[in-house]
């Protein structure tokens, strides 16, 4: 067949840890991993999608809103510009 390959389940797990460093901010830490059961395989066939590690800070700037930018890159290979990338969490609560 000549159509790609599709996954039919999907895993992702991402455990992750803080450290209060001040009541307003803190150092946070993340593991990303996943794995796709492509169709038409055993039931225990599983494909890596790979993992990342993130790590950043947790800023509450106010009671209801909370920035945490953080650094992801691979864990297993170089770091560089072209596999590191930046990104940021906004947080609010609204009621």
């Amino acid at each position: 067949s000549d159509r790609p390959a599709q996954g039919n389940l999907n895993f992702y797990l991402a455990p992750n840890a803080s450290y209060r460093l001040t009541p307003k901010l803190a150092a946070t830490f993340w593991y990303d991993m996943g794995a796709t059961h492509m169709r038409g395989e055993t039931l225990t066939n599983f494909g890596s999608d790979g993992t990342t590690l993130q790590t950043g800070v947790n800023w509450d700037v106010t009671d209801s809103v909370a920035v945490n930018p953080y650094i992801n890159f691979y864990p297993g290979e170089t770091i560089t510009l072209e596999n590191t990338s930046l990104g940021m969490i906004l947080s609010a609560r609204l009621l």
